[in-house]
């Protein structure tokens, strides 16, 4: 997740008051209300996503995020382990990689056109 304010990816703690969800990030104290989610093919407004595994063609697990109502895909949910899917260091989970190669972590945050590979490359990056 990323803070609003300080624009750093981070991990957030949740804060329960009543029946709202307040996140608050660790790094700078902002704090920000979670907001539910709705599903845009049925209207249905929902705190948690059902989720189903997909494995791809290439072997690559990805969790989809469906509508608990209707079913409906919305999103691929972030895994807590990125296997690289593709390039010389395929089917190694990415922290590994920064371990062993972090020019080329370095090089594919900076290279690539997906946000969700980005992300992963600076939490990567962090971890170290």
């Amino acid at each position: 997740m990323i803070c609003k304010k300080c624009k750093k990816i981070l991990i957030v703690e949740p804060i329960k008051n009543d029946d709202e969800t307040w996140m608050h990030c660790i790094t700078c104290g902002d704090r920000w209300r979670e907001m539910k989610k709705t599903c845009h093919s049925c209207g249905s407004v929902f705190e948690e996503y059902k989720t189903a595994e997909k494995i791809f063609k290439n072997g690559t697990k990805h969790i989809e995020a469906r509508c608990p109502d209707c079913d409906k895909y919305i999103k691929y949910l972030p895994q807590e382990n990125f296997i690289m899917p593709f390039g010389k260091y395929k089917g190694m989970d990415i922290d590994e990689v920064a371990k062993k190669d972090l020019d080329y972590i370095r090089w594919l945050e900076e290279n690539t056109t997906k946000n969700s590979i980005r992300n992963r490359c600076l939490e990567a990056i962090a971890k170290l």
